[in-house]
């Protein structure tokens, strides 16, 4: 998928964390584009407690348990499936 290897060129130039876990140290896959409502993520960060200015959106997730979390909260809002 053309969208899926510019989106990767990108986060890989404007985001040194998530270039040197995908490259340099290969703990993340490939991304995978799943479609979600506008408003998920901020939906996803509310039920967790840290909507506001006050709280950091985690720019790469390496913690499991958290991406699980996501990836559990987007599914309940499309029809994406995990591979």
């Amino acid at each position: 998928m053309r969208f899926g290897k510019v989106l990767e060129d990108v986060l890989c130039a404007r985001n040194d964390d998530y270039r040197v876990e995908r490259m340099e140290y290969g703990v993340i896959g490939a991304p995978k584009i799943c479609p979600v409502p506008i408003g998920t993520f901020a939906s996803w960060m509310k039920s967790r407690g840290k909507l506001g200015g006050q709280n950091k959106v985690p720019r790469v997730i390496n913690d499991a348990e958290l991406f699980t979390n996501l990836g559990e909260f987007a599914r309940k809002t499309t029809s994406c499936t995990r591979n």
